[in-house]
């Protein structure tokens, strides 16, 4: 083998080279979880152990974060105590953090809300609001009428808890009746 040359190696071209192949693709989970911490309640009408009057009721729960426009109550459960019976439809004021919803009490009763996540409460991001627990009762006094208990709560009548279209004022003009095709006037 003496004197045998050695040949240089080719380089490779594009022919020779072996075919690359891609990955395949990653599949994504269409779960999006939102970032940031859940909406708290910073403040409660009534107020953390209150005595408030018994009857027409509207709590006022008012978050540090945007709650989401159109909410459906699931549940107030009562933890060591009852719950008063509510509408499921909060409202949510011009703030965005603060709901009032309508509810009725009876006299002499404690109460112990849940409002965690299975309440139906939700961030303006889809979480559900933290977990907390307002305790409060009711006294023998007894509130008849919703212009009341929006005071009792600090809230002006604007902030009616009752959603849906309601009238407000005068009823308005009656509709003019509606136009039918009519033949063409002769002249």
């Amino acid at each position: 083998m003496a004197g045998a040359a050695l040949a240089a190696p080719t380089p490779p071209t594009p022919a020779t080279m072996p075919a690359r192949t891609q990955p395949p693709a990653t599949e994504v989970s269409p779960v999006i979880v939102p970032g940031g911490p859940a909406p708290k309640l910073t403040a409660s009408w009534p107020k953390e152990g209150e005595a408030v009057s018994a009857g027409v009721l509207v709590l006022k729960l008012t978050f540090d974060r945007p709650l989401a426009p159109r909410l459906r109550l699931k549940s107030l459960t009562a933890s060591g105590g009852q719950a008063p019976a509510c509408l499921d439809q909060p409202r949510r004021l011009g703030d965005g953090r603060t709901l009032v919803i309508l509810c009725t009490a009876p006299k002499a009763t404690a109460f112990s809300l849940d409002l965690g996540p299975g309440s139906g409460l939700l961030g303006a991001d889809g979480r559900g609001v933290q977990g907390g627990v307002l305790h409060f009762r009711t006294t023998s006094d007894l509130v008849d009428n919703l212009g009341d208990a929006l005071s009792a709560a600090g809230l002006s009548a604007d902030a009616d808890p009752v959603m849906g279209e309601r009238q407000i004022g005068p009823a308005p003009p009656p509709a003019p009746p509606p136009v039918s095709p009519s033949s063409p006037a002769s002249s």
